[in-house]
């Protein structure tokens, strides 16, 4: 590279087109004409002007993401802003310092090095700028910085399933990097998306609105930001559909529709659910619901107000001819107060015809807890039911009904998040509301002579009645002082 060409990028990263910055340094082989580095780079002209400051970016392995961002935007940064601090991490220290590595030579390059501090995983720029490379859990120390790119924290699956690794992740995040950040700075998130509830996902969670989040997958889905019809490639020059579609066979052959989900589609989990096949679900409108022979409502319990769990309460009846129909889904984060007012509401809203069903954690806590709760509800057919083993088991026999095509959904503004919940479990980041759903079913299956209680019992579901309190409508509260979980 001679001195017209250095002076001539310099002159260029100066500027505010990154397109532009991104023809002049990229290799010869490589071009900016794909539609999706040109949506990056309109992006990244908006983080510098300050119209944006966190930018997260979820697209397939090999369509260009560290070349052009993570090796080039640091060295544009540090260009443009003199003096400015630069942080690029990745999911190890090793990975890092490679990034750090590759970055540093082309500020050699250029003839920006700083012979003072040149290390590959921390160097200086002759206008007195700093770049420094950590891995996960390595945190920087000493400086803020104006920018912080996070390009892949996390390295495989079997990490992002960890919620140790998860929490130390986040710990990381947001005690070691997002406290470096310097007053306007920007974050840069560059990952794919392995969990429900990885970095990522809590990174966007943290600051609701703040994100500017491109999600591109290598097969376009529906509402696509590319406006790709869908089906079409994100990078037919590079991967056609038939390529994409040998990495998907190969993918799923050794590790299941999950890994082609996540790695290429950014999806955690396939869009139908592993445990619960939810596009087998049908949604009914109040008016075509038929006669149900029982319902039951059946709770799971959380004490929080606005964070941690949430309480769910789950309305479910079935029809003559043994199908299921969720009714009715009430959900939140409430404290102790409010939820129980919220128990009673629904209770008294849904009439004494329906059993009330409540969890009996272990423990003597638990039996004082489900002790309130059949107090709770004097004057109601009250149920409660020791929880205990794995949520898959306790999930498995109306799983395997959802499976069948035989649930359906009365229509309701709690639809979404009860299907979302359902397709992400069991791996998503909350379960409440399949809890309580499958107590409901569990409890409707005993008493119902279908398909439903056979099909409990070969998987483990036990048909014989498992009721450890009834509280009949007429119980009065004397009686219940005597009561004592089986």
């Amino acid at each position: 590279m001679n001195d017209e060409d250095i002076c001539r990028i310099l002159q260029v990263a100066q500027g505010s087109d990154y397109l532009e910055f991104l023809r002049a340094t990229l290799p010869a082989n490589w071009t900016v004409d794909p539609m999706h580095i040109q949506l990056i780079a309109r992006h990244v002209d908006a983080l510098e002007r300050g119209d944006i400051d966190r930018l997260a970016i979820h697209m397939p392995p090999r369509h260009g993401k560290s070349e052009t961002v993570t090796y080039r935007l640091p060295l544009k940064w540090l260009i443009r802003a003199p003096g400015s601090n630069v942080l690029v991490t990745g999911y190890n220290q090793r990975f890092a310092s490679k990034i750090g590595r590759r970055a540093r030579n082309y500020a050699k390059e250029y003839g920006l090095l700083s012979g003072d501090k040149k290390a590959a995983d921390e160097w200086e720029t002759t206008n007195g700028g700093l770049f420094m490379a950590r891995g996960v859990n390595s945190p920087p120390t000493g400086v803020g910085f104006s920018l912080v790119v996070i390009d892949d924290p996390i390295k495989r699956r079997e990490d992002a399933e960890s919620v140790a690794f998860r929490e130390n992740a986040w710990s990381w995040y947001s005690d070691d990097i997002y406290t470096r950040l310097e007053p306007n700075g920007a974050i840069v998130l560059i990952m794919t998306l392995w969990h429900e509830d990885d970095i990522g996902a809590q990174a966007v969670a943290s600051e609701p609105g703040r994100w500017r989040v491109l999600k591109l997958p290598a097969i376009a889905e529906a509402n696509d930001l590319l406006r790709r019809p869908v089906g079409a490639p994100l990078w037919p020059e590079r991967y056609d559909l038939s390529a994409l579609n040998r990495l998907r066979s190969v993918l799923s052959a050794k590790h299941g529709e999950r890994s082609w989900q996540a790695l290429y589609q950014q999806n955690p989990t396939p869009r139908e659910g592993v445990f619960f096949k939810v596009a087998r679900l049908a949604v009914v409108s109040h008016p075509m619901l038929p006669p149900m022979l029982r319902r039951v409502r059946a709770w799971d319990l959380a004490a929080t107000e606005n964070e941690g769990d949430y309480t769910a309460g789950v309305l479910m009846g079935v029809d003559e001819q043994g199908a299921c129909y969720i009714l009715d889904v009430i959900r939140g984060q409430w404290a102790t107060d409010e939820r129980n007012a919220r128990i009673r509401q629904a209770a008294a809203s849904d009439g004494r015809g329906v059993v009330v069903r409540g969890p009996q954690d272990p423990g003597a806590a638990g039996k004082d807890a489900a002790l309130a709760f059949v107090r709770l509800l004097a004057g109601y057919n009250v149920i409660v039911h020791p929880v205990s083993g794995k949520k898959q088991l306790r999930a498995d026999g109306f799983s395997a009904q959802v499976n069948a095509g035989n649930v359906r959904l009365a229509r309701g503004d709690w639809n979404s998040a009860l299907i979302e919940e359902m397709r992400t479990f069991p791996v998503g980041k909350n379960d409440d509301q399949v809890d309580a759903a499958s107590d409901a079913f569990n409890e409707i299956a005993l008493d119902v002579p279908s398909p439903l209680a056979v099909a409990g019992a070969d998987r483990g579901i036990p048909t014989k009645d498992l009721r450890d309190c009834v509280v009949p409508a007429k119980s009065n509260i004397a009686k219940l002082q005597g009561y004592r979980p089986r």
